[in-house]
């Protein structure tokens, strides 16, 4: 967490952005914590959240009231969208827990949480070979040149035997239809690529090819792990939906 916002610290800060670290840093993993210490009560999270939405936002008015403060609107609005994105969209691995509980697996309540990082890493593994082998037609070069649409269908492909293969390893109670299972795995997809293309327009637009070197080779932990920021709200609406 604290390095997937040092790089977007650095890509805000080529965009000529003022971050707020010492704001966002603390904000984000506190809300981490709470939401974890707080997600099995509905009034506390409830309270939590609305309590990390509204607090900063009548903070900086305030401040900005009595003297005039040194950043922008935008920087402010981008650190309170930082801790938002990477403080609650990373807390939903608890979340995905407490779905494994409400399923009957005291002992295994994680394997929920495994899903929206196993559907990220297949689909971006599965696109990523099958655009090397395969792929001819660009998806959009002006944002990322390296994606083609051959790069899209072989990801989702990927995708739709992973699921299967997950659904039938851990949850083979759980009925799931063949049109569910395809619907699910568009919409993964979706998630899946919309995440990439986020990071790669803001790397697009800072002129910068990767978001760190924090892995030497592969670029920094926010290049690997963008995909996975849509698929954990977008796999937790994905899980509920089937529950209910």
């Amino acid at each position: 967490l604290v390095q997937s916002l040092r790089e977007w610290h650095r890509l805000l800060t080529r965009l000529g952005i003022k971050f707020l670290p010492f704001f966002s840093y603390p904000a984000s993993i506190l809300f981490l914590l709470v939401v974890w210490w707080v997600h099995q009560n509905t009034h506390a999270l409830l309270t939590s959240l609305v309590g990390f939405f509204l607090v900063p936002v009548l903070l900086f008015v305030v401040h900005t009231a009595i003297s005039p403060f040194p950043y922008r609107l935008s920087e402010v609005a981008l650190g309170l969208l930082s801790v938002w994105f990477f403080g609650f969209f990373f807390s939903l691995v608890w979340f995905y827990r407490h779905i494994g509980h409400m399923l009957g697996l005291a002992e295994n309540s994680e394997l929920p949480a495994l899903f929206p990082f196993l559907a990220a890493f297949c689909y971006d593994t599965s696109a990523f070979f099958s655009g090397k082998f395969w792929g001819k037609t660009p998806m959009h070069p002006q944002i990322s040149p390296g994606k083609t649409w051959e790069g899209v269908v072989g990801g989702t492909l990927g995708l739709f035997l992973c699921l299967f293969l997950f659904h039938h390893w851990f949850f083979p109670s759980m009925h799931i239809s063949l049109s569910q299972g395809v619907l699910a795995t568009l919409w993964m997809s979706f998630c899946a690529q919309c995440g990439d293309l986020l990071i790669s327009i803001i790397k697009r637009e800072a002129r910068v090819k990767d978001s760190g070197y924090f892995l030497p080779g592969h670029g920094g932990i926010l290049d690997r792990i963008d995909s996975v920021l849509l698929t954990l709200p977008g796999g937790l609406v994905l899980v509920w939906s089937v529950i209910k």
